[in-house]
């Protein structure tokens, strides 16, 4: 029950606090506008989706970091386990 009274007090605050942050918006430094959500706490949180790299990005990629890096990573866990 005092879980409820908190959802809902939060619930309303949250709604307060949108609509003062939406009024006083910069809309060229902020282009995404806020919801309520954004001010409470008990929302549930998305999970973000792991990176799904193209075929072209991850050659990107490894020519980025370089031909040894991932050889270099894996001594490394040899040394330390």
């Amino acid at each position: 029950m005092a879980e409820a009274r908190g959802r809902l007090g939060w619930g309303q605050t949250a709604g307060v606090m949108w609509l003062l942050a939406e009024a006083n918006r910069d809309r060229k430094k902020q282009s995404a506008p806020f919801t309520p959500d954004t001010f409470n706490p008990y929302r549930p949180r998305e999970r973000r989706a792991k990176a799904d790299f193209s075929a072209p990005a991850k050659t990107v990629l490894k020519g980025m970091l370089g031909k040894g890096y991932r050889t270099r990573k894996i001594q490394a866990r040899k040394r330390e386990g």
